[in-house]
């Protein structure tokens, strides 16, 4: 089930915080796991039985871990990296292992040896998600960083909870367990919750969607057919489309928490503003570079080592980055690509760069960040080179057959692009932040009207108009998944 399908919209949201709200509060966390199931299991009816064995599963060996610290310490260690261990089995066998017997047959292939061969299977919605708050949960019951969930509802909500469960944020135990005890939703809350939902519902439907239009003609046109100009259309288009794609999904995911009471962690800071590939980490998919950091760079030493060791500790991280997005080389050459320039901006090298014109700095992380992208989107790596070489006219101007921007684009493209540019920046809040400001600034009557009043119907018409202009383009656009389902 979609957010932005209207089975989501107009009967699974509007019964589901009904009933929220009726409820008896003993009875509001299992009665949003059941909901949670459901949800999960509308799309995925075969893949609930994987995602409950996980939740039995990781339920009785965190009790198990917190058990045995009170023994004998390397127990409790062994149960955890046992517990780890079939985690990552578990998302291997459904996510990479196909990958793995693919490479090792063209292996096999070229020395004439039998191949291997293995079902066709899909890939379970959310695997990689609900796996990592699984590890995260354990670590940190291990760690002593949060009480164990004794509660089998509590716990299976948290890793099945319907807002998050798809495509994140990576939500830690340790934020919201005081939440999942207690938690109260009250109107201030509840409205910043649906204003939140509408923005990453705008986000999706009326920009992200009709960017992704002229993305998707453009990766879908041959190769040999490719122009400069077509090449970096259709990479600025993937750039904003991921970006309002995946953040509207955050957006929608964090304001459907508020009407639920729960508070999650922010997933993006407005990445395209970034100087560096350092600082674009930093506000890109925060809930996972912080989970990389936290569970895997800070334990292997991070930077509190020599550089040499750093670098390597980068790299083993960024690899594992590209390597999570999906199996397929792209993804692991684009988890390198980020970690060698995260590498460079730790030498002496970069420093000249840093010194740099700010504008220049942003041009300089934007054209790393959409390069990056390119092989990002990329079905192979073969189509990658091509795609580099049209752009950066290692070919020449060749235009064989006469394609041009123009014919990828109309006004909705245009003012899309346009758009996206504009909410991929921050500047539009430091006016709100302004306006807001110099409303308040005194107790002039003009003033005292205007946030009393005007301010707040120009709120409500405003999204109001997203929601009726998203419902409207539902209604009339075809099925569009988010980018991150497939991860």
């Amino acid at each position: 089930m979609l957010f932005n399908s209207p089975l989501f919209l107009f009967l699974f949201l509007p019964l589901t915080l009904l009933g929220h709200f009726i409820i008896g509060e003993k009875l509001k966390n299992s009665y949003l796991l059941v909901l949670s199931l459901l949800f999960y299991a509308w799309g995925e009816s075969f893949f609930i039985l994987i995602l409950c064995s996980s939740i039995v599963f990781n339920y009785v060996l965190a009790i198990s871990i917190s058990h045995l610290k009170s023994i004998k310490a390397k127990y409790a260690a062994f149960v955890l990296y046992f517990a780890i261990t079939i985690n990552l089995i578990l998302l291997f066998s459904f996510k990479y292992l196909n990958f793995i017997v693919n490479n090792l047959n063209f292996l096999l292939d070229i020395f004439h040896l039998p191949l291997f061969s293995l079902p066709a299977h899909a890939l379970p919605l959310g695997i990689s998600f609900f796996t990592f708050h699984a590890i995260s949960y354990l670590i940190d019951i291990y760690r002593g960083d949060c009480p164990v969930q004794k509660n089998f509802m509590n716990m299976a909500l948290y890793i099945s909870f319907f807002p998050q469960i798809i495509a994140g944020p990576i939500i830690r135990y340790k934020s919201i367990a005081d939440q999942i005890l207690k938690r109260t939703v009250n109107t201030a809350a509840f409205n910043e919750g649906v204003r939140r939902f509408i923005t990453g519902l705008g986000k999706k439907v009326l920009i992200a969607d009709a960017i992704g239009y002229v993305a998707n003609k453009i990766l879908i046109t041959p190769e040999s057919f490719l122009t400069f100009g077509l090449c970096w259309l259709g990479a600025l288009c993937f750039t904003l489309q991921i970006f309002l794609d995946f953040s509207g999904y955050s957006d929608m995911a964090i304001g459907l928490g508020k009407m639920f009471g729960f508070t999650f962690i922010e997933n993006f800071n407005f990445p395209y503003v970034s100087k560096s590939i350092r600082e674009f980490w930093r506000r890109w998919h925060m809930s996972l570079s912080t989970w990389f950091r936290d569970y895997l760079y800070i334990p292997l030493g991070g930077n509190k080592v020599s550089n040499n060791r750093t670098y390597i500790n980068l790299a083993i991280v960024f690899l594992l980055v590209g390597l999570w997005h999906g199996a397929n080389w792209t993804f692991i050459i684009w988890g390198i690509w980020n970690g060698v320039f995260l590498i460079f901006e730790r030498t002496s090298a970069y420093k000249g760069l840093a010194r740099l014109w700010g504008p220049l700095q942003h041009l300089y992380a934007l054209f790393v960040i959409m390069a990056g992208f390119v092989i990002f989107f990329s079905p192979n790596l073969t189509y990658t080179g091509i795609f580099f070489k049209k752009m950066f006219l290692l070919e020449g101007l060749k235009n064989t057959a006469g394609l041009t921007v123009s014919m990828y684009l109309d006004r909705e493209s245009v003012i899309a692009i346009g758009l996206g540019c504009f909410f991929s920046m921050d500047f539009y809040l430091h006016i709100y932040e302004a306006i807001k400001t110099l409303l308040h600034s005194s107790d002039d009557q003009w003033k005292v009207s205007t946030r009393n009043l005007i301010f707040p119907a120009f709120r409500l018409i405003w999204y109001s108009s997203i929601l009726l202009l998203s419902c409207m383009g539902l209604a009339s656009n075809t099925y569009n998944p988010f980018i991150y389902f497939k991860f």
